[in-house]
C-alpha cells in the first residue's frame, strides 16, 4: 500500500472539535505558522531586571516622538521610568514647586545619623517603604552633612518626617538649623496592591460603633494605577483617585538631559516653560486622556469648575490644543459634564470614542463621542454602557 503524505493546512481551529477539525491542528503553544508550515517561536525574554525598576508596573505606554525616538514609559507603585536608548532612566515627577525652609533639621541623639524635617502640611503620604524628597541645598551641622540629593522621607506626622543624613553622626544631638534650603518633593507612593478599607466610615450607616474600625469591610482601596496619553511628542499622566494633579513630561527636554531629567506638574509646565497662567488646570484630577484627532486634554474624575473638591464622576476637557484652558466659556471649547449614574469611573478605554465603566460591582458603562462631546448610555440594563 503505497504512502500518501497527510498535510495539515496553517492554522489553529480552536471552537469546534477534534473529529469535526478533522486534518486541522485545534491546540498549540508557542507555534508560529511561517510559508504554510508550523514552527516554534522563541517564547519570551525578561526585558527589565528588579534592580531596573522598583515598585509593581501596572501601565507602560510605548511612544515615538517626532523624530521618531522609541520610548515606553512605565508607572509602578513607587516611581516613573522610562527606556530610551536601551537604557532605563527614573523620571518620577515633581509633585512640587521648589520650596524655601529656614532651620527644618533637627538632629537626633548624639552618635545618630537621623534627622528629622519639620515643614507644616508636606503632603507625603504614610507609606512603606517612604516617599521620596529632592533636597536641593547642601548642609553639615551638628556633625552630619545632608548633601544635595534624593532621599527617603519617612513620615512621622502632617508636619515632620525623617531623613537619614548622607555622611556623619550628630555630635550633640537634638540640635535644630540648617539655615536656609531648598527641597521638591516627588509624586507619593502609592498601593502595590488592592486592599480592604476597615477604616471608621467603612460600610452602611450603623454598622459599628462611631470612631472605630470595622472588623468586616467590602470597601475596596485601589492600587497606584498610572494612566497616561500623547499629547503631540509629550506625555501627560496621573496617578488617578483625585491624589493629585495632572503630570507632564517634556520629551525633549528629557533627551537633552536624560539622566537628571524629572516630569513636573502640568502648572508648573504652563507657568514655567510655557510662561502661560495655570490657574485654570484641575488640581485634583482621575485618569487623564487626549481626544483624538481634535487633540483635548480630558479627565476622568475632576474638581468641577470652581470648586476644590474632587467629584469622581466629573469629566472635565480642556480648550482645543491647549493645556491651560479650561474654564467653559463661550469663545472656547473647554467644559466639563457631570455622568449622571454611578459613583465611580473604574476604567477608561481609548479608540475612536472612549467607553468609560463605572462602579466595579454594577458594571456601568459609558462611552465618549469626540467630534461632539455628547455622552450616551448604551444600555439599561444591568451593564449599562455611555459614550462621550
Amino acid at each position: 500500500m503505497p504512502l500518501v503524505q497527510l498535510t495539515a493546512p496553517p492554522g489553529v481551529i480552536t471552537d469546534i472539535t477534534d473529529y469535526q477539525a478533522q486534518m486541522r491542528y485545534t491546540n498549540a503553544d508557542k507555534v508560529r505558522f511561517f510559508q504554510g508550515y508550523a514552527e516554534k517561536i522563541g517564547g519570551w525574554t525578561k526585558r527589565f531586571s528588579s534592580a531596573q525598576l522598583n515598585g509593581v508596573c501596572r501601565k507602560i505606554f510605548p511612544h515615538r516622538d517626532t523624530d521618531g525616538n522609541k520610548f515606553i514609559f512605565m508607572g509602578t507603585s513607587t516611581h516613573f521610568f522610562v527606556e530610551y536608548g536601551g537604557q532605563v532612566y527614573d523620571i518620577t515627577p515633581f509633585r512640587t514647586d521648589p520650596i524655601s525652609l529656614t532651620n527644618p533639621y533637627t538632629t537626633g541623639g548624639a552618635g545618630t545619623n537621623v534627622v528629622t524635617v519639620t515643614h507644616s502640611n508636606h503632603g507625603l503620604a504614610n507609606t512603606d517603604p517612604g516617599s521620596r524628597v529632592v533636597i536641593q541645598s547642601a548642609v553639615t551641622f551638628d556633625g552630619v552633612t545632608i548633601a544635595a540629593q534624593e532621599y527617603i522621607a519617612t513620615y512621622v506626622n502632617a508636619n515632620q518626617y525623617t531623613i537619614v543624613a548622607s555622611s556623619g553622626t550628630a555630635t550633640s544631638g537634638s540640635q535644630t538649623g540648617g539655615g536656609s534650603i531648598t527641597l521638591r518633593y516627588l509624586t507619593n507612593n502609592g498601593p502595590d496592591d488592592g486592599l480592604t478599607g476597615y477604616g471608621f466610615g467603612a460600610g452602611l450607616w450603623g454598622t459599628s460603633s462611631w470612631g472605630t474600625a470595622r472588623s468586616s469591610s467590602s470597601v475596596v482601596l485601589s492600587p497606584r494605577v498610572w494612566s497616561m496619553d500623547a499629547f503631540g511628542e509629550d506625555i501627560v499622566a496621573s496617578v488617578g483617585g483625585g491624589e493629585d494633579t495632572i503630570y507632564y513630561f517634556d520629551v525633549s527636554a528629557f533627551i537633552t538631559a536624560p539622566t537628571t531629567y524629572r516630569g513636573t506638574t502640568l502648572a508648573y509646565y504652563v507657568t514655567n516653560t510655557l510662561s502661560g497662567d495655570a490657574s485654570q488646570i484641575p488640581t485634583k484630577v482621575g485618569q487623564v486622556l487626549v481626544s483624538t484627532p481634535d487633540r483635548h486634554l480630558v479627565i476622568f474624575g475632576a474638581n468641577p469648575q470652581g470648586s476644590t473638591t474632587y467629584d469622581r464622576m466629573t469629566i472635565r476637557f480642556s480648550d482645543q490644543e491647549s493645556l491651560s484652558t479650561w474654564n467653559a466659556q463661550i469663545t472656547n471649547t473647554a467644559g466639563e459634564q457631570r455622568l449622571g449614574t454611578g459613583t465611580n469611573i473604574e476604567a477608561v478605554e481609548k479608540r475612536s470614542r472612549s467607553n468609560i465603566c463605572l462602579d466595579r460591582c454594577r458594571r456601568i458603562f459609558y462611552a465618549v463621542y469626540w467630534s461632539t462631546f455628547y455622552i450616551l448610555i448604551l444600555c439599561a440594563r444591568r451593564n449599562i454602557w455611555y459614550y462621550i
